[in-house]
């Protein structure tokens, strides 16, 4: 039970929307490659009534081709782009805020 604690801040995605796609609320940006493989994504959200539109920064790397994990770690509303800063092999900043990279997205 405990083995599983880590996932509970972690999605699996089994494909990923090619970029200029939309898969009706997130359109892939850009992609911004990490010192230790993976990515972060940009994403535009626009999913109408719900939440408006903005932007959404997930942490992605593929666990095997065509399973990714993947992390929220930043979104705002009302934003077209985000300002990624890759500060060392466990840190960034996206938009002024400190985020730390997980090598496998949830370790």
């Amino acid at each position: 039970m405990a083995g599983a604690l880590p996932l509970l801040f972690t999605s699996v995605g089994f494909f990923s929307t090619p970029f200029g796609q939309s898969n009706g609320m997130l359109t892939p940006v850009r992609r911004v490659p990490l010192p230790d493989a993976g990515a972060f994504v940009v994403y535009q959200t626009d999913c109408a009534a719900l939440c408006g539109y903005g932007i959404l920064v997930r942490q992605e790397r593929s666990l095997i081709p065509g399973i990714l994990l993947v992390r929220d770690v930043y979104s705002q509303d009302g934003a077209e782009d985000a300002c990624i800063e890759i500060t060392g092999s466990d840190g960034a900043t996206i938009e002024n805020e400190a985020v730390r990279l997980r090598r496998w997205v949830y370790w």
